[in-house]
Parts: C-alpha cells; sequence; structure tokens
C-alpha cells in the first residue's frame, strides 16, 4: 500500500507542478510598453513616464498596449481622440497600473531596444508614492 500511496503522491505532485506552470504561463504576457510602465512607475514620476512612452512608443504599440490592459479591469476606459490622445491612453494605462486593487500579470519584455532609455537625472517618485498621492520631483543642483 505504501507503494501505491508513493505513487499517487507523484502524480499528484506532477499535476500541481503542470498546474504552476500554467498559472505562471497566464500570469506573464509580453508587452515591452507595458513592461517598462509597470517596471517604472514606482521608480518615475508620472509626467516624465507618460511624456518617455508617448516620444519612444508608436501609436499601434501604445493602442495594442491599452486594449491589451482594459482586459483586467471592469471599469470601462474613455475613449480618447484629439491631437493628445495618445498621452491620454498612456496616463490611463499608467493609472491602471499603479492601482493596486487591479490585477495585472507581469509583463515582460524581449526586444530590450523597445525599451526607452532613461537618464540618471530623470525625475522620479518619493518612496511609497504613487499616482493620486503627492509625487515630489528631486531638483537636480
Amino acid at each position: 500500500m505504501a507503494a501505491t500511496g508513493n505513487a499517487a503522491t507523484s502524480v499528484s505532485d506532477k499535476m500541481c507542478m503542470n498546474d504552476d506552470v500554467e498559472a505562471n504561463a497566464k500570469t506573464a504576457t509580453r508587452n515591452e510598453l507595458l513592461c517598462f510602465m509597470q517596471q517604472k512607475a514606482g521608480f518615475l514620476a508620472f509626467d516624465h513616464l507618460v511624456k518617455l512612452c508617448v516620444d519612444f512608443y508608436g501609436k499601434e504599440e501604445i493602442i495594442a498596449a491599452r486594449s491589451m490592459t482594459e482586459q483586467f479591469t471592469a471599469r470601462r476606459l474613455s475613449k480618447q481622440q484629439g491631437g493628445d490622445a495618445m498621452k491620454a491612453k498612456l496616463e490611463d494605462i499608467a493609472k491602471l497600473l499603479l492601482d493596486p486593487d487591479v490585477k495585472v500579470p507581469t509583463f515582460y519584455a524581449v526586444d530590450l531596444g523597445r525599451l526607452p532609455p532613461v537618464s540618471e537625472g530623470a525625475p522620479r517618485t518619493t518612496a511609497g508614492s504613487t499616482y493620486g498621492g503627492s509625487v515630489e520631483r528631486r531638483s537636480e543642483v
């Protein structure tokens, strides 16, 4: 009987490992723009993060990233039009990524050339600040 119990345990363990792999695959999603925003949102000032992304990414990438993030929230994101539409879309994405009530997967980048460079003197947030709170910028002396 002990051998049967061990066999059942090992099959059970393998099933659990397969479930873990599937769960991880579902929680990791490739998107360079969202990876950059997700990783830098806690360090860069909100406005600077949005400006970096507007200047670096194309319209198609921004639209694709926004449509990808819409599936993680029950809120309806407003339709953005006009000259600042891409900036507004990126602001919506950043707000969504910074919202602790919204569960999003971990985004990862494969093409590191699609991540914008960030200089040492970039405006940074203070520790623990998020969008909606006060954002303090360091002044360069």
